[in-house]
C-alpha cells in the first residue's frame, strides 16, 4: 500500500512542478520552511511553558536545536529563492534514488521472467536526466520542468511495477510473496 501512496505523491508532485514551473520550487521551498518553523515553535513554546518541571544541561541543547530550526525555517519562508536551486538538487538526487530502486525491482521481476525489458527505459532515462540536473547541464528554467517530468514518470515506473507485481501474484502467489518482500 505504501508504493501506491508513493506513486500516487510523485505524480502529484510531478504535476505540480509541470503546471507551476518555477514557482512550484517556491513553493516546495517554503513549506519545507514550514516543517522547519512549526515544529520548533511548538517545542520551544513547550519547554518555556514547562520550564519548572525541567532543569539541568539537558534543556540547553534542546533550546539551541530549536532556536536553531526557527531561524532557518524562517529564513526559507522570507527568503525562499537561495534554497531553490539546493532544493532542486535535493529532488534531483531523490529521483536518481528512485530510478536505481526501480532499475532493482525491475531486475528482479525480470530474473523471474515477468516482464519485459522495455520497461527498464524509463528508469534508466530518469537515471540519466537526474544525473544531467545534479551537474548543472539544463538552466533553472528548465529544471523546474525536467524534474517535473521525471516525478511524473516515476511515479508511473512504480504503478507499472505495482502492476505487474500483482499480475504475477495472480499466477504464483509464493513468487509473488518472495518478490514483494524484496522489492519493499
Amino acid at each position: 500500500m505504501k508504493g501506491v501512496y508513493r506513486s500516487v505523491m510523485l505524480v502529484l508532485l510531478g504535476l505540480l512542478f509541470l503546471f507551476m514551473s518555477g514557482g512550484a520550487m517556491v513553493l516546495m521551498v517554503r513549506i519545507l520552511g514550514l516543517l522547519f518553523l512549526l515544529p520548533a515553535l511548538f517545542s520551544l513554546v513547550k519547554i518555556f511553558v514547562f520550564r519548572g518541571e525541567r532543569t539541568g544541561m539537558a534543556v540547553v541543547p534542546e533550546i539551541m536545536v530549536d532556536t536553531g530550526s526557527v531561524i532557518f525555517g524562517f529564513w526559507l519562508l522570507v527568503l525562499p529563492y537561495g534554497f531553490v536551486n539546493v532544493f532542486g538538487k535535493i529532488f534531483a538526487l531523490l529521483i536518481l534514488i528512485l530510478s536505481l530502486y526501480h532499475l532493482y525491482k525491475l531486475f528482479l521481476l525480470r530474473k523471474q521472467g515477468a516482464i519485459a525489458l522495455s520497461l527498464f527505459a524509463a528508469p534508466f532515462v530518469l537515471l540519466l536526466v537526474s544525473l544531467l540536473v545534479l551537474f548543472e547541464v539544463f538552466n533553472a528554467g528548465a529544471t523546474a520542468l525536467i524534474l517535473g517530468l521525471g516525478a511524473l514518470a516515476s511515479g508511473v515506473v512504480d504503478i507499472v511495477v505495482i502492476i505487474s507485481l500483482r499480475r504475477l501474484s495472480n499466477r504464483d502467489s509464493s513468487t509473488f510473496k518472495e518478490l514483494e518482500d524484496n522489492a519493499s
